[in-house]
């Protein structure tokens, strides 16, 4: 393919999804997505620009991988220098490649890791794909889908057998994943397993690109059981092979993805999620923090917020609670916050720009609202623990301030659409849509949301918005059928969402994936929730 052949001729093609299978071709298998098992190469990989690596399987795997592809061969290190001092020749198989490489490299990184300082993104991401030729491969696959995002109007990339960009794209994936079923199984675990995870967060970002949020979760998925792996076979063995990139890296931007499928998943789903690994709590709160990067800022705030979801979330299936455990544990989840915030406090003061100091606040800002007031006003286990002092009022009125100050900055303002592989804005506005009391506050944040084509991760800012936009019209519809038999004034709860009675107010809001862009959206009021009765369902498509 030229180069200059590779340029987007818009003609969108919806592409019929069909569900996952355990059967069929290779390249199927890898991707999780149901093979039609034509012969001899099957149309689901043929129709979509992809190789089919056929039926027969004469490698046997690890089931301790997690993975369907062999472990690759043992990397050396990349030597701590410029890429592009590199020859383009040794490294590149095609013009297209280099093009797409150097395009991540001068354009697309800047925007993924743009809220971002982790050593990840800044440099062993490209040392690495300049040692490894599966995280080359998908380094270009990457590039190219964000040249096609960034020349687009959506917050995501349609299907186009048109589109040179996308096909590019799919046919780097396709080689990075026949470079990873190819390699030899070698002893050398701990490299081997540092690249499947690398090319894990590369692959979810090739994902949540192109809509995909239900592969995109597998793929995180994969990547978290993989560190879990990696933590067991350490405190075995604290010996670690060379790797390009490091694991404190690799591990601040996985917290970072654990937390985004966290804050995705359905009740349900998220018992089954597996939990934060040893390695990724926090130490006891008993000695005082301090911030040098925004990386540990990041990580410390994110790796609260997932053990204090996964703890909400175990209390979901609870019938019988410990209550004076459950106040134990937020007492040590409030304590580590607090701690944290103290330092975060020391260390904005000498933030190097206006930027990374938001973007402080607003990680912050939602860590605390999941640790001050985790199910506000219903659930009955929180009652006796909820902090009295937190005003949920002026909490999201702030928090709305804080991302109205990040838009107004120059470096959001610069791009339309953006994709950022990290969480700041879209579940800010999420959360401020689904739960502040203010309806004004809440219209403001959806209206943020749908009026933008932002994507941050699995948070596809418009979708986010049309969710939350059908979660208040279904509330305040329930309230005024019910506002004769409640005595309810219809005036003041149009303004004051407070004012709704506890069993009409919805907060959970479940969503289940049908479909690579495709989900059926379930909504309960505190007493569907409390009687086990059904939601109002919503199937949508994107």
């Amino acid at each position: 393919m030229a180069s200059n052949e590779l340029r987007k001729e818009a003609r969108p093609r919806q592409r019929q999804w069909r569900p996952k299978s355990t059967t069929g071709c290779i390249t199927c298998k890898i991707r999780r997505v149901k093979c039609d098992e034509a012969k001899p190469a099957c149309d689901r990989c043929t129709s979509t620009g992809r190789a089919c690596d056929g039926y027969a399987q004469s490698r046997s795997v690890s089931p301790n991988t997690g993975q369907l592809f062999r472990l690759p061969k043992q990397a050396q290190l990349a030597l701590r220098v410029s890429p592009r001092s590199l020859s383009p020749g040794v490294l590149f198989s095609s013009n297209d490649e280099h093009r797409s490489f150097y395009y991540f490299e001068k354009e697309a990184i800047s925007q993924l890791c743009r809220f971002d300082d982790s050593p990840f993104w800044q440099y062993e991401l490209l040392q690495a794909g300049h040692a490894q030729p599966a995280i080359r491969y998908a380094i270009a696959a990457l590039g190219a889908l964000h040249e096609s995002f960034a020349t687009g109007s959506t917050s995501h990339i349609p299907d186009d057998s048109n589109d040179r960009l996308l096909q590019f794209a799919l046919q780097q994936s396709n080689r990075a994943i026949q470079e990873m079923l190819n390699a030899p199984v070698t002893s050398d675990r701990y490299a081997s397993k540092m690249t499947l995870i690398t090319s894990s967060i590369l692959f979810q970002d090739i994902a949540c690109l192109q809509g995909h949020q239900e592969e995109a979760l597998r793929h995180i998925q994969s990547g978290v059981k993989l560190l879990k792996e990696i933590d067991d076979d350490i405190e075995q063995s604290p010996k670690r092979d060379v790797h390009p990139i490091s694991l404190p890296s690799l591990r601040s931007v996985m917290i970072g993805l654990d937390l985004q499928a966290r804050s995705m998943l359905n009740d349900e789903d998220l018992v089954k999620w597996a939990p934060p690994t040893s390695h990724c709590k926090l130490s006891g709160p008993t000695q005082p923090l301090g911030f040098s990067s925004l990386g540990e800022v990041r990580t410390y705030f994110q790796a609260l917020m997932n053990e204090t979801l996964s703890f909400l979330g175990g209390l979901s299936v609870l019938k019988n609670p410990d209550f004076a455990q459950v106040g134990r544990t937020l007492g040590q989840l409030r304590q580590r916050y607090q701690l944290g915030s103290e330092a975060l406090d020391a260390y904005i003061e000498h933030a190097e720009s206006p930027q990374a100091a938001l973007v402080m606040r607003i990680v912050r800002s939602q860590a605390e609202y999941f640790v001050r007031d985790p199910v506000p006003g219903c659930d009955p286990i929180f009652g006796p623990f909820r902090d009295t002092s937190f005003d949920a009022r002026v909490y999201f009125r702030d928090l709305l301030g804080l991302v109205d100050q990040l838009k107004a900055l120059p470096v959001s303002q610069s791009v339309s659409p953006y994709y950022s592989s990290s969480l700041v804005m879209v579940p800010a506005l999420f959360l401020t849509a689904t739960r502040s009391p203010d309806r004004s506050v809440q219209r403001e944040a959806i209206n943020h949301m749908i009026d933008h084509p932002w994507r941050e991760g699995i948070w596809d800012g418009i979708l986010a918005g049309k969710i939350a936009m059908e979660r208040m019209v279904l509330e305040e519809a329930c309230v005024q059928e019910q506002a004769d038999t409640l005595d309810l004034d219809l005036e003041a709860l149009a303004q004051d969402a407070s004012l709704v009675p506890t069993d009409l107010k919805i907060l959970d809001v479940d969503i289940t994936y049908t479909g690579s862009r495709s989900a059926r959206v379930e909504y309960k009021n505190e007493w569907m929730r409390k009687h086990g009765e059904r939601g109002w369902i919503r199937h949508i498509a994107w």
